[in-house]
């Protein structure tokens, strides 16, 4: 198995950060049989409103698209990391 993910930030207004995210991966059933021209795709952008900066708390909204066609949209309370 394989993960890449990065995130990059960046200031919009007071309180409103953009972000752009884009991921890599796949399994197969043992390291040498890995296949990095079959991996799976996906990336995405959204934003974060800030509500308590001393607790860290955002509000998030998240599209994000898949190398297969898919696409989901998020909003979530909190971080993922």
């Amino acid at each position: 198995m394989f993960a890449l993910q990065s995130e990059y930030k960046f200031g919009l207004v007071k309180n409103v950060i953009g972000a752009l995210f884009a991921g890599a991966g796949n399994v197969s059933n043992g390291f040498g049989r890995i296949n990095i021209s079959n991996a799976k795709l996906a990336g995405g952008a959204g934003l974060r409103v800030g509500l308590s900066k001393k607790e860290e708390i955002n509000l998030r909204l998240d599209y994000g698209k898949n190398s297969e066609g898919g696409g989901e949209l998020y909003f979530m309370i909190m971080e993922a990391f």
